[in-house]
């Protein structure tokens, strides 16, 4: 399908007919996502606030594990201590501590020695490259906030 220079579709023959259905198709799947996005928000919040009110309740009375059965499973609570993440940052902070408290030497050799450790490290990643194919919407600042029309959005000329 040929594209103009302002990157809009090119007016659809009658060939093209089945195009038109799927992008009209498209936007209304998109649009009724972006509703119920915006519902599932709206009740993480209200869950938020309820969990934070049952965890206030959970630690004003000393209950460290607790666990309460509910009709299709449980409800669990614990306390944990969670590691921070290894960042390069991190990892920087770490070796340049290590080679300063390990050697005599200057702390220009600590802060070499880090950072050559550190370089290493981040080229022994293995990375990997892969194409994602994919059809995204965007829209325009006037159509953040919601829907659009009932026919989804679409136009005569999509």
């Amino acid at each position: 399908m040929k594209r103009s220079s302002n990157t809009s579709l090119v007016s659809a023959t009658s060939s093209e007919g089945g195009i038109r259905n799927e992008l009209r198709r498209f936007i209304l799947y998109d649009n009724e996502i972006r509703k119920r996005n915006a519902e599932t928000t709206a009740l993480r919040q209200k869950r938020k606030a309820s969990e934070d009110s049952i965890v206030s309740y959970i630690q004003s009375h000393g209950l460290k594990d607790m666990e309460v059965k509910l009709p299709d499973g449980l409800l669990t609570y614990r306390e944990r201590d969670v590691a921070t993440s290894i960042t390069p940052t991190f990892l920087k902070e770490v070796l340049l501590n290590f080679y300063s408290e390990q050697s005599k030497a200057t702390p220009s050799y600590a802060v070499r020695q880090a950072e050559t450790l550190l370089q290493y490290i981040m080229r022994q990643r293995s990375t990997s490259t892969r194409k994602v194919k994919s059809l995204k919407r965007t829209y325009s600042s006037s159509q953040r906030g919601g829907g659009g029309s009932d026919d989804g959005g679409a136009g005569d000329d999509p």
